[in-house]
């Protein structure tokens, strides 16, 4: 005897597959946790990498991402800014020795 289609169908009922799903919710087993579904948008960035907008993260306090709009006051000069070398291969190397060292510092076990 096969059970397929009498199983497929008990499935149906149990795990809410005929629901309906929305944004704000859906009937599920469990296991295996899904999402709603709901709708999909764009939502639009809020600040643009234009002129208007880099103003108004200058205005804001921060560093503007267009080169040539300035720093805020109380910051050095754009081109003084220097970034940190950073090597994975050497942090990946150490990084048993800073654990330790961290573990040291601060207590942790």
């Amino acid at each position: 005897m096969v059970a397929a289609p009498v199983m497929g169908r008990r499935a149906m009922y149990q795990f809410g597959m005929l629901l309906p799903w929305s944004e704000h919710h859906h009937v599920d087993q469990g296991l295996g946790k899904g999402v709603s579904t709901g709708s999909s948008a764009l939502v639009p960035p809020t600040i643009d990498i234009t002129e208007t907008g880099q103003e108004l993260v200058l205005d804001m306090g921060y560093i503007p991402a267009r080169d040539g709009m300035g720093v805020p006051a109380g910051f050095p000069a754009r081109e003084d800014i220097a970034l940190m070398a950073f090597d994975p291969a050497v942090a990946l190397e150490n990084a048993e020795a800073n654990k330790a060292k961290f573990a040291e510092l601060f207590g942790a076990e």
